[in-house]
């Protein structure tokens, strides 16, 4: 069977995710995180990460009409579950890294279900796990989105993707020559004013609009 077709954007984007983004070291178990919609892009991501030498990819696809089928006809316990082997496989996340992405596929698909049962439908004790890592610097994470006609629908009101892909590749810098030097470059810079801030050693910074001063233009 020939090879799948790849392609060069994605496989660019994903890259960048893996080497800046979540900064996978080689050994590392990369997991991540998609919609069911995003698969093209969590295998890009599979590439990179098994590219520069993580040692398992594990992928877990959510699917929001699943979600949807809970809250409109599973028992109020469901909506808060969050099942114990789920929890296991985040802690396993320690020390590794972490990709999620975003970019709803279906941002009306619960436009019509109960706003309560809609806005308790999430995983409490997983969040707490999830925050936990974060907090105590104990995993390599980040988050991307990916451009598809269900988010360009609700930003622009008509499912214009390469118009989306723009405003992402220009954010992420992936419409520079080699996104990867643009942000170690501005990282560079972010860095040396950082240091800066610190030689200084202020106690506090304060904007003086919080004063109620009127700073003159």
């Amino acid at each position: 069977m020939a090879a799948p077709v790849t392609d060069e954007r994605l496989e660019k984007y994903a890259r960048l995710a893996v080497e800046v983004g979540a900064n996978v070291q080689p050994g590392q178990t990369v997991f991540v995180s998609a919609f069911v919609e995003h698969a093209p892009l969590a295998r890009a991501l599979a590439r990179a990460a098994y590219a520069v030498g993580a040692h398992y990819v594990d992928v877990r696809y959510s699917d929001q009409h699943v979600r949807r089928a809970m809250i409109e006809l599973g028992p109020e316990e469901a909506l808060e579950h969050t099942p114990e082997w789920l929890k296991t496989r985040f802690r396993a996340a320690a020390g590794n890294a972490n990709i999620g992405t975003t970019g709803d596929p279906a941002p009306q698909l619960f436009a019509d279900l109960d706003g309560e049962r809609v806005g308790r439908a999430r995983m409490k004790e997983l969040q707490d796990v999830v925050r936990e890592l974060i907090t105590e610097r104990r995993i390599n994470w980040t988050g991307i989105a990916y451009p598809n006609e269900g988010w360009a629908e609700k930003i622009f009101g008509e499912p214009d993707v390469e118009r989306l892909w723009d405003l992402v590749a220009r954010a992420v810098r992936l419409d520079e020559p080699d996104p990867i030097v643009a942000w170690d470059e501005r990282m560079a810079v972010l860095n040396e004013s950082a240091a800066r801030l610190g030689d200084r050693r202020f106690d506090a910074i304060v904007d003086p609009r919080m004063l109620g001063l009127v700073v003159q233009q």
